[in-house]
């Protein structure tokens, strides 16, 4: 039922084609290939699982000929060894604190999980082994490097576990389509390697380095560097750092800025084959777009649309006569529109103090509103 009322959003027609769309979120997509797709897929089913890797409704940046020419001999590796293609979408492993859904998943994850499947159904069409996902999180250095709180963390990874399981029984995805949430200080085979400990002290051993580095920056190489930060780091959160003067906080970031990327050094170190071996294939996000991604990951987006990172945004609905459209939103393009914002009842069944109460209910606006305050 439509909670506030203003034109057509007050209507039951809308009301109907946002439950229409809404429902269809829990299906697995149900794809029938060309005459054209399978003829393809016969002759060479690599180039027909590449094509699709690569298609532009999915990616962002244009595909380096490097990253081309590994991923193909890694899908060609897949059906050689008869084995599933695995993707690794590398991701923050948090909700931002900005969100009003924080620290649980809103339906801008979900937009992801459907858009995945979207991404790869025509895969498991073609190859019977399938398409394995990891959600691989990066959360063991939030703590450290932006100031989240370990317990919201912690509540993160048991919404983000909690949608995998209700996704894959709701769609009924075919046995062929896995996800899995990857949390590496959780996976066994770094337990027994006694990775967290490893980790952080390698770390320590590369932060100086890093410290000494950023003196030699020049001033826009830092600004840069830091372009990120200030919106990343939670001022009042596992420490109260509120009180900071600015010279202090600008201190606080560029530990920050420093943190992360000795993480992403001594993470690589231990982690590197898990990233780029055998037949994995790396996928990033927003992040794929900076200089850092100096591997030249395949860069795709996190819904058809969205230039927001689900992690980073705030999953709403664009609404107009015969079209609904998943949006995710950032702390801007929410703080803009949220005056035209409506709420639908969405998913009843889910339990109000659950993991994932953010999707009982689900914002609005219309494609007037959108995009008088949003696409500009």
């Amino acid at each position: 039922m439509i909670i506030c009322s203003d034109g057509f959003l007050d209507s039951g027609e809308a009301g109907k084609q946002v439950k229409d769309f809404l429902d269809k979120l829990l299906m697995f997509p149900n794809v029938e290939l060309s005459s054209d797709d399978l003829e393809l897929a016969k002759k060479d089913k690599a180039k027909f699982i590449v094509n699709r890797l690569f298609s532009r409704q999915f990616r962002r940046a244009k595909v380096h000929p490097d990253t081309e020419k590994d991923i193909t001999d890694k899908v060609r590796k897949s059906i050689d060894s008869n084995e599933p293609l695995y993707l690794i979408i590398c991701f923050g492993g948090y909700k931002h604190y900005w969100n009003p859904s924080y620290p649980n998943i809103d339906f801008a994850e979900l937009f992801d999980f459907h858009f995945m499947a979207e991404y790869v159904a025509p895969i498991l069409k073609v190859h019977a082994p399938g398409v394995n996902i990891d959600y691989e999180f990066e959360n063991i250095a939030v703590p450290l490097a932006d100031n989240y709180p370990k317990k919201d963390l912690d509540a993160y990874d048991d919404s983000f576990k909690a949608l995998v399981s209700e996704y894959l029984t709701r769609s009924k995805a075919p046995s062929n389509f896995k996800i899995n949430a990857f949390i590496p200080q959780e996976a066994d085979q770094y337990k027994k390697i006694d990775y967290e400990t490893k980790l952080f002290k390698r770390m320590n051993e590369i932060l100086p380095k890093r410290m000494e580095e950023w003196e030699h920056l020049s001033k826009d190489e830092k600004e840069e560097r830091l372009h990120r930060t200030p919106k990343a780091f939670m001022w009042k959160g596992e420490k109260d750092l509120s009180s900071l003067n600015d010279e202090q906080r600008m201190e606080a970031m560029i530990l920050s800025k420093e943190n992360i990327e000795a993480y992403y050094e001594a993470d690589f170190e231990f982690r590197g084959d898990y990233f780029t071996g055998g037949n994995h294939i790396p996928i990033v996000m927003t992040w794929g777009l900076s200089s850092e991604n100096i591997g030249h990951w395949l860069t795709i987006t996190s819904a058809k649309g969205c230039n927001v990172d689900f992690w980073v945004g705030r999953g709403i609905l664009e609404v107009s006569s015969g079209r609904t459209v998943n949006r995710i939103v950032s702390q801007n393009q929410y703080s803009n529109i949220k005056p035209k914002l409506k709420t639908i009842e969405a998913y009843p069944w889910i339990k109000p103090d659950g993991p994932l109460k953010n999707l009982r209910s689900i914002d609005l606006v219309s494609t007037e509103d959108f995009n008088a305050n949003v696409a500009h």
